[in-house]
């Protein structure tokens, strides 16, 4: 006899491989933050909270170069056309939403942190430093270094 791993909190003791289905309509995808490794929410498709939980999912990527449309469909069960057009008819894509992110965070990183130039670069999804700078400069119309500068004086 075996103990298979609980899921659901109870043990299930057998001598057999069982499978435990359900049905993709009492399934709700749910956000796992990969630095803990716990979900801290559900996604609840759109609805008037629907760009802040995106906001919130694209956050746990940004660190990531493939921030995708395929990978967002996937993340929120929504199919692409549905995610573009609610993000459409919020006047926004999904483009924007990710580059709006990375630049906050980037000039938070660059306002509240000592991490270097390419750290920070890194943390928004651009591991080439030319390439964060270039990206940045258009953001704000000044580099990165100017940038941190200029708010401590």
């Amino acid at each position: 006899m075996s103990i298979i791993p609980d899921t659901f909190d109870a043990g299930i003791s057998s001598t057999t491989d069982y499978e435990v289905v359900f049905h993709s309509s009492c399934v709700r995808p749910v956000i796992v933050d990969p630095s803990t490794n716990r979900a801290f929410s559900h996604f609840n498709g759109i609805d008037a909270g629907f760009l802040s939980q995106l906001d919130r999912l694209i956050d746990l990527y940004l660190d990531q170069q493939d921030v995708s449309l395929e990978r967002f469909c996937r993340l929120t069960s929504l199919s692409p056309s549905k995610l573009r057009r609610a993000l459409s008819k919020e006047g926004t894509s999904l483009y924007r939403r990710v580059d709006e992110r990375r630049k906050m965070r980037a000039q938070a990183l660059l306002l509240n942190s000592d991490l270097e130039l390419p750290q920070v670069g890194n943390l928004v999804g651009f591991p080439e430093p030319a390439s964060f700078s270039r990206t940045f400069r258009r953001w704000t119309g000044m580099p990165p270094g100017k940038f941190r500068q200029s708010s401590k004086n």
